[in-house]
């Protein structure tokens, strides 16, 4: 019940953020209608996962960053950004993706805020934003003796960013060649860790492994550049492309490979209209297109592993379905201006 009250609160912040950001009400109606429409989003908000929380406390995050942006008097300001940061440090403590989402965040009140406070705003977020990851990552030192925010962080570099980045190349690709190229690099670094603590690599704590994994995955990533870009590209597919096909074929009945046709005739529209978005909102308000752009491509760019699949796009799809509703009237306002009518008053279409 509860995600499903954050979810319809979204919804309407999403629809509120557009029009605040200068959008028509027909890009914040349709902003609306596709964050309510995620297929991923629903499945997440009936599911005991993070997602939906982590797109509540961005979303706040960015809404409060815009209000230091707009804020009249650079006093005003600092308030908001203070606010900024402290939501966009519960987002990494939700999403440990969200590691650096301060960074963006303060960029975007550098690049579109008020030149006599812009600076103190955005070293107010950034501060702001520290606090919780700082604190969780002094309580992880003294409870595991390992100073770090999440151990995810190694693992799934490790178990996916590296490992996919070998299987790409095997024959099959990842899907058939993951599991095996996973278990080499965990037999690696294990030879490491062991050597190190003089225990059995199994006795080790996930916080003791994280930092040995990360630094056996990092030469892999960084020695194929070509095969960590092509799993990135295909990671971004499964983010961008995806659709819960597995939610819409439980529900509707229909076999898998028709229920994934179906999600990409609905997903592919989508990327086109948010590519179409971006000079809707860069023509009505460059600062708050930067924001927007900047922290979905910090987003998607932190889960691009071969992990990646359509639930990974819910915490940023409100930003995305701006883009989107963007795509919408920007498509509108191309027809009137080649000579198309519309039912509309022009005070409405405007």
């Amino acid at each position: 019940v509860g995600q499903h009250l954050i979810w319809i609160a979204l919804v309407s912040a999403v629809m509120w953020l557009a029009m605040r950001a200068g959008g028509s009400t027909l890009a914040a109606g349709a902003a609306g209608l596709v964050t309510a429409l995620d297929l991923p989003g629903v499945q997440s908000s009936i599911s005991l996962l993070s997602e939906t929380l982590a797109a509540a406390t961005l979303v706040g995050a960015v809404c409060c960053t815009l209000a230091a942006m707009r804020a009249v008097r650079p006093g005003t300001a600092v308030p908001w950004a203070v606010l900024a940061g402290l939501l966009a440090g519960a987002t990494a403590l939700v999403r440990p993706i969200a590691i650096m989402l301060g960074v963006p965040l303060a960029i975007g009140i550098l690049i579109g805020g008020d030149r006599r406070g812009r600076i103190v705003a955005a070293a107010a977020l950034l501060a702001a934003f520290a606090v919780l990851p700082v604190f969780w990552t002094l309580r992880n030192a003294r409870e595991t003796g390992v100073a770090t925010l999440s151990s995810l962080a190694g693992v799934n570099l490790l178990h996916y960013r590296a490992a996919g980045t070998l299987a790409i190349r095997d024959p099959g690709g990842i899907d058939a060649n993951l599991i095996q190229r996973r278990e080499e690099l965990e037999q690696r670094a294990c030879r490491d860790l062991e050597a190190h603590y003089r225990r059995p690599c199994a006795a080790l704590s996930w916080a003791e492994r994280s930092g040995v994994y990360a630094n056996t995955a990092w030469p892999v990533l960084l020695g194929d550049p070509v095969a960590t870009g092509r799993q990135a590209v295909r990671a971004l597919g499964m983010i961008v492309l995806g659709g819960s096909a597995s939610l819409l074929s439980e529900l509707t009945g229909i076999s898998e490979r028709v229920a994934r046709l179906l999600a990409l005739a609905y997903t592919l529209p989508l990327l086109v209209l948010a590519v179409l978005g971006i000079p809707y909102w860069w023509k009505r308000d460059r600062a708050f297109a930067c924001l927007v752009v900047i922290v979905i491509v910090y987003m998607f760019g932190m889960a691009l592993g071969a992990e990646a699949y359509s639930r990974f796009r819910v915490p940023v799809i409100a930003l995305y379905a701006i883009l989107c509703g963007g795509g919408v009237a920007w498509l509108r306002d191309s027809y009137v201006r080649r000579g198309g009518s519309s039912d509309l008053p022009a005070r409405r279409r405007d």
